[in-house]
């Protein structure tokens, strides 16, 4: 999940406590949402190989400049996904370095959404929040 989700999250979930009266819930909640637990780190860090160049991670998805849902992507899906990405780059033929890394991002982005992986922006609103609310539960 990325750090402007989290945030746009806070902020509405501030507005809900703030409008009831709950500043110390809010207060513990914003503590809550700061702080990534190690398992969150974990699976967001954790990273897979597509070839000598590049690996991938679910926390490279999520920060994406249109996140993609990736932190509940199993460590099988994400190894997939490694292959398609090498399968593809394997193909490259290009002559630099500059163009290779584009194209690498080109194809990471692709392969995510040809194995399923969703964009934030296109996930109904209730689906949405239980994610989020799912994520901030993860320890």
């Amino acid at each position: 999940m990325s750090k402007s989700m989290i945030m746009s999250f806070a902020a509405k979930e501030k507005m809900r406590l703030k409008k009831e009266g709950e500043d110390q819930e809010y207060d513990q909640f914003v503590k809550k949402f700061k702080t990534m637990s190690d398992k969150q780190t974990a699976i967001l860090e954790k990273r897979f190989k597509v070839n000598e160049h590049f690996s991938i991670s679910r926390g490279d998805y999520e920060n994406l400049p249109c996140p993609m849902l990736a932190w509940t992507m199993c460590d099988e899906s994400m190894k997939i996904l490694a292959e398609h990405i090498s399968q593809n780059l394997a193909r490259w033929n290009g002559n630099d370095e500059e163009s290779m890394e584009d194209d690498f991002w080109k194809t990471m982005e692709d392969e995510a959404v040809a194995i399923g992986m969703e964009y934030y922006e296109d996930l109904d609103d209730d689906y949405r929040a239980e994610l989020e609310y799912n994520w901030m539960n993860l320890n």
